[in-house]
């Protein structure tokens, strides 16, 4: 029989990182609570752009008699624009050296695949569904900003 506290002999041994199980076991729960703390962030830095983009589109649409699949398309380059920079300032930290515009290329490029996938679907709801345009509108917020989320991270780290 071993002595005194044998249940726990393992607990102070180290591995191949170097780390005892108990502080190995902390890292995964730290950087998920880091990586959830970012996508708030993220989803925080892109309010400015969604509370500018709804009554944006509301005025081309409404008040400036816009066609609103390109009004829409307006919409979101315009948040695309505002979103990189305020990812860029407030969400990610910078951990290579990256010029701002190769850095806002990229961006631009992947954000692109979403935002015609946004737009592809606001278009076949509110023009062959029928359903009120900015109800579409907030609908895609809620479906396209984790998968942004993801590109941007990668992107910007």
């Amino acid at each position: 029989m071993a002595g005194a506290g044998s249940e726990n002999a393992f607990a102070g041994t180290a591995n191949a990182t170097g780390m005892n199980c108990t502080q190995q076991s902390r890292r995964p729960a730290r950087a998920s609570r880091t990586r959830m703390l970012k996508l708030a962030k993220f989803l925080a830095a892109g309010l400015p752009a969604f509370v500018l983009a709804v009554p944006f589109n509301w005025l081309l649409v409404s008040h400036w008699g816009w066609s609103k699949g390109p009004a829409y398309a307006v919409v979101l380059l315009a948040q695309v624009t505002i979103n990189f920079f305020l990812c860029r300032w407030f969400v990610f930290e910078k951990t290579r050296d990256t010029s701002l515009l190769a850095e806002f290329g990229a961006f631009v490029a992947g954000i692109a695949f979403f935002r015609l996938a946004d737009w592809g679907v606001y278009y076949l709801l509110v023009n062959v569904a029928g359903f009120y345009y900015l109800a579409v509108q907030l609908m895609n917020v809620v479906l396209f900003s984790v998968l942004k989320f993801l590109y941007t991270e990668r992107v910007m780290q």
